[in-house]
């Protein structure tokens, strides 16, 4: 889930930064989009936020069978996505979602 977007999530951690080396993704990964799951580890509270990435919090999955054809994809609202294994138990969680629900953007999955 884009839980932070990422405007959102440089101002989340800016105020947080005290230099690269006490502010940092625990792997070592770039923030992008297409990475689902990050760990940013600030050092000077012992303190790390974890963001997920997830477009609907939901499986997506396929329409039945008596859906008109232009219908492409369904959500399965009896089913988390696959990610919220990760975040389940999480103590503090932030939904930023949005900027999803547009009719180009939610159309085009």
């Amino acid at each position: 889930m884009d839980i932070i977007s990422a405007l959102n999530r440089g101002n989340f951690l800016c105020p947080s930064f005290d230099g690269k080396k006490s502010v940092y993704e625990v792997k070592g990964r770039k923030f992008t989009r297409q990475i689902r799951h990050l760990q940013v580890r600030f050092i000077s509270f012992n303190f790390i936020v974890e963001f997920y990435r997830s477009i609907f919090l939901l499986q997506p999955g396929v329409p039945t069978k008596r859906s008109p054809k232009r219908i492409k994809k369904a959500l399965m609202l009896d089913k988390m996505d696959d990610i919220s294994k990760e975040w389940i138990q999480s103590d503090i969680l932030i939904f930023n979602s949005g900027h999803w629900w547009t009719p180009m953007k939610l159309f085009q999955l």
